[in-house]
């Protein structure tokens, strides 16, 4: 025996029933409603109004459910081909072998303008063997450190001629200038460090040129004056030289007044000039005191009789070639004792 439906049921059949029916005479009929009008319901399609901005497109020919249909079908044609077109015409990109290529031809252009050529000239020494009993014996007279100081320093700015046994098997050249180079030749830079071998001869005739530069450090920029330029060549090993620039210290003045990290100079020059000195160890140079220097030759005593006293405290040391920044503007300042004046708008 089949069980009646319950009245919700029922209701509900019968609600479909007449939707059913008034849908379809509503299509018959041409619609009571715009729901049913084509042309009003195309007028408002995303693709018309894409296609036509504000200009509504209304179109007489669809005036059935089957028209409207077909007319809806075209636009997702029409929709579709573009999408198609559009990806067609978009930039297919490099392959993975290109973007290879491309990225080494960076690493190479890279490489060749970090590459630098030193060529140095004005030799003092060339390819010379320091013995262990020649450590006590000064450099030369324009350069007043001892041999041992030298290559201690350069140990420690090169560790691998560290070693006593190294040191003494290594070819060593002191040189007087420098021509610091680029690989691409977009940047030179004469360095001096010379009192006497200067080619271009000043006011007195003087042939003295001692640059004054920036060096980068850990912590931050300092003033140095360069020395000289030291070469060491191994020849047991098939590596290139190794080449670094020997330069004393100076420090802030004592009456400097320290502002943005800078030592400005006291009075009407604080905005245009900082105030330094030479800068002074704790303890003595052992290589030009006492019994060390007692053992000189008498020709190195006399190349130290006029500044030994100020050089007896004087701060050296080896630095690499990168870390000479710009040049510096700098002349002695007469007024105060061993300060001297760089001015801070020059470079």
């Amino acid at each position: 025996m089949r069980t009646l439906p319950d009245n919700d049921t029922w209701e509900c059949y019968l609600v479909s029933l007449h939707l059913l029916y008034r849908t379809h005479n509503q299509v018959q009929w041409g619609g009571t409603h715009r729901f049913n009008d084509t042309a009003d319901v195309e007028s408002k399609h995303r693709i018309s109004l894409k296609s036509h901005g504000n200009k509504i497109r209304v179109r007489t020919d669809t005036q059935t459910e089957k028209d409207l249909l077909r007319c809806v079908q075209e636009e997702i044609v029409f929709e579709t081909l573009d999408e198609l077109l559009m990806e067609t015409a978009e930039d297919p990109g490099v392959t993975i072998a290109e973007e290879i290529k491309e990225y080494q031809v960076r690493v190479d252009v890279a490489k060749e303008r970090n590459h630098t050529v030193t060529t140095l000239t004005a030799r003092l020494h060339n390819d010379k063997y320091v013995a262990q009993d020649q450590h006590g014996l000064l450099v030369h007279e324009e350069v007043l450190l001892s041999w041992g100081e030298l290559l201690r320093m350069f140990g420690h700015c090169f560790p691998s001629f560290a070693n006593d046994r190294v040191q003494a098997e290594t070819k060593w050249g002191v040189y007087q200038h420098a021509l610091h180079e680029s690989g691409d030749g977009v940047s030179r830079y004469h360095y001096w460090g010379t009192d006497t071998r200067y080619p271009v001869i000043q006011r007195g005739g003087t042939r003295r040129r001692r640059d004054m530069v920036r060096v980068r450090g850990v912590d931050g920029q300092h003033l140095a004056q360069i020395v000289c330029f030291v070469k060491a060549t191994q020849p047991t090993l098939d590596t290139p030289p190794s080449v670094g620039v020997l330069v004393r210290w100076l420090t802030p003045h004592e009456e400097a007044i320290m502002y943005h990290d800078e030592p400005t100079c006291p009075g009407p020059l604080r905005h245009t000039h900082n105030l330094w000195s030479w800068h002074r160890t704790d303890v003595r140079r052992t290589d030009i005191s006492g019994y060390h220097y007692g053992r000189l030759p008498e020709t190195q005593k006399k190349w130290l009789s006029d500044c030994r006293e100020s050089l007896m405290f004087a701060s050296y040391d080896v630095v690499e070639f990168h870390s000479l920044g710009k040049y510096a503007n700098v002349a002695r300042d007469f007024d105060r004792a061993n300060a001297f004046l760089e001015s801070a708008s020059w470079a």
